[in-house]
């Protein structure tokens, strides 16, 4: 183990906040709240608008903070990083990629019987009209046109007024569906260039047992997967690479297969698509769930120094905190570095937003450095210090474990294929 001086802790391996901008901002306190992340130890922050924001996003007084950011950073050392949305999930640019129509908005394939021809009817197959439904207010991820819309209403802006003074961009829970069987446009076409069959005519088979349903449900989940990888995930990083940006973040409901089948397809091949895969542990408890072992797995597989775990905040107990960093450090951290974007004190954004869960933020002009923010000082150096020790270790693997996420049974989606669950 090389020496290391404790006492001071490179920045790029202590927390880094979640840094809510939930109101009016004001450079004064903006510059204010950053001296006091910085005298607190903390190595940067994530700028992250959220529901309650006053500011127009992405406008002139929205980069003016930014730059004052950049700016501080770049005197005191810390790392100045963007959030690549307005709320989330990541993707529809605060409401201008979805806001170009219906052929850039999610879609979900439906099915009924009889036979009908309306403006989203797919293919009458068998006896049945299947169709989409749209969601307006997300996108489809599967079609990389879309993708380029985001990164151009989103990452270049940000290159292009602040260049390299900025570490990288934080993507949050990008996602295919999470209302039954995603559909793109693109999809019919994808099918056949990928398995040189007509996907219109097995519809049938992606709700009904019939016909050859078990490969045609492997073979199109299997394709599902390959789109939103290559398709929203790829071209995200390779912008931030030509960007000379790190790209950080975390999936959705990566707990277990069953969960990312209709989320994400399968978690671990998007992370290689991060310069810091992440994952998302919100609550206090130590539950048994696969996240932890697959983002750790892919990031020495890959060769990744970092990952990072979206962690609670410290509204928690200081030693209920060390205990649950001392966790996650221990349980999949035997090499890499935990970076925990943590929320600091405990404010509900409210009906403002909507969200999937309750976070925490770093408090607004109305919330000033309070006792347990004191008291958890503690913890965030017990943080650093563990973290910047595991990332000098040797990485030993004894277990080998396969990712096969379309080998097992749900009476929704995929049904077994020869080998059984694994």
């Amino acid at each position: 183990m090389k020496n290391m001086d404790f006492k001071n802790v490179p920045n790029k391996y202590r927390p880094i906040p979640f840094w809510s901008w939930n109101e009016k901002l004001d450079l004064a306190e903006t510059d204010e709240q950053i001296d006091k992340m910085n005298a607190q130890g903390m190595g940067g922050f994530f700028m992250h608008a959220r529901g309650g924001l006053q500011t127009e996003y992405m406008g002139s007084e929205w980069f003016d903070n930014v730059r004052l950011c950049a700016q501080k950073c770049k005197e005191n050392g810390m790392l100045a990083w963007a959030y690549d949305e307005n709320g989330w999930p990541s993707g529809f640019g605060g409401g201008i990629v979805n806001g170009k129509g219906e052929e850039y908005q999610q879609k979900y394939l439906r099915f009924e019987k009889g036979e009908k021809h309306t403006e989203r009817t797919i293919a009458n197959t068998d006896g049945y009209h299947f169709y989409y439904d749209v969601n307006p207010f997300y996108v489809d991820t599967l079609d990389a046109k879309v993708t380029l819309e985001f990164l151009d209403s989103v990452y270049t802006p940000y290159y292009e007024k602040f260049g390299s003074e900025l570490e990288g961009f934080f993507t949050d829970e990008p996602q295919i569906s999470q209302n039954g069987i995603p559909w793109s446009l693109i999809m019919p076409d994808e099918y056949l260039s990928a398995y040189g069959e007509d996907l219109l005519k097995v519809l049938p088979e992606l709700f009904l047992e019939t016909g050859t349903y078990k490969d045609t449900r492997v073979k199109f989940w299997h394709l599902v997967t390959e789109l939103f990888s290559k398709n929203f995930m790829k071209p995200i990083y390779e912008r931030c690479n030509e960007y000379g940006y790190k790209l950080t973040g975390h999936l959705v409901l990566e707990e277990d297969l069953y969960r990312q089948l209709v989320c994400n397809g399968a978690c671990m091949p998007h992370y290689e698509y991060f310069t810091i895969p992440g994952m998302d542990w919100l609550g206090r408890d130590i539950p048994d769930t696969l996240t932890p072992y697959q983002v750790a797995s892919v990031a020495a597989q890959t060769g990744k120094e970092q990952v990072s775990a979206e962690g609670a905040g410290l509204a928690v107990v200081t030693m209920e905190r060390r205990t649950n960093s001392a966790w996650k450090i221990g349980r999949y951290l035997k090499t890499e570095l935990l970076s925990e974007p943590l929320k600091i004190e405990p404010m509900t954004d409210g009906p403002l937003q909507k969200s999937f869960t309750v976070h925490y933020r770093w408090g607004s002009s109305k919330l000033k450095l309070t006792p347990i923010l004191r008291a958890g000082e503690r913890a965030l150096c017990f943080c650093a210090e563990a973290e910047w020790n595991e990332v000098t270790g040797e990485h030993t693997a004894p277990l080998l474990v396969l990712r096969v996420p379309l080998a097992f049974r749900t009476d929704k989606f995929l049904c077994d294929v020869p080998g059984g669950a694994v």
